[in-house]
């Protein structure tokens, strides 16, 4: 991020702008650690003693950093509330972590891009008008799947086949089974009836 240039000696600056006799020079506020608060290009800036910006505010943009270490922004006994009439942009160099009680999110539109998405949960609970998944590959593990469809349950495959260990039951009210050529049924006891 570029930042204005250290700002002048304190002797150059001054308040309003205007011929020299009706200029006012600035008398800056400093802090006994150095730290100073000064106008500098049209905007109000406060820098550290080694002249680094830590808060610029100017044309009604306002601009917050530390220096060396990091950036807090506490409410011990209340909230705190970002609000941006457009974007608001989260950038890190390396981890991005959100911990709360409970996390809300309402957007009309919600897009994530990630090479990499793990999701590890004690439940999850969907629920959804149409949900929509495609994938190169696919693959579900589970000790127990059970899966209730009220209508209408249809797959389309460019072929089948399905491993059973042990027991393999089918019940029906009714049953049709059509193949185009051969169909084969093999048992060591076939019962029918």
């Amino acid at each position: 991020m570029s930042h204005p240039e250290s700002p002048p000696p304190l002797a150059d600056l001054d308040l309003e702008s205007g011929p020299a006799s009706q200029r006012r020079p600035i008398e800056a506020l400093v802090l006994d650690d150095g730290t100073r608060a000064v106008v500098h290009e049209k905007g109000l800036e406060i820098r550290d003693a080694a002249g680094r910006l830590l808060v610029r505010y100017a044309d009604g943009a306002a601009t917050i950093e530390a220096a060396s270490g990091d950036l807090r922004l506490s409410a011990p006994q209340g909230r705190v509330t970002i609000d941006a009439a457009e974007d608001i942009v989260l950038e890190a160099g390396r981890d991005l972590r959100q911990k709360a009680t409970r996390a809300m999110l309402a957007a009309d539109e919600v897009e994530v891009v990630a090479r990499t998405i793990v999701t590890t949960a004690e439940r999850i609970a969907e629920t959804a008008g149409h949900v929509e998944r495609t994938a190169h590959r696919l693959i579900e593990r589970a000790h127990d799947a059970f899966r209730d469809v009220a209508e209408l349950s249809q797959s389309r495959f460019g072929r089948v086949r399905t491993l059973v260990r042990d027991t393999y039951s089918l019940r029906a009210g009714r049953t049709t089974m059509v193949s185009k050529d051969d169909t084969s049924i093999d048992g060591k006891r076939i019962l029918l009836g």
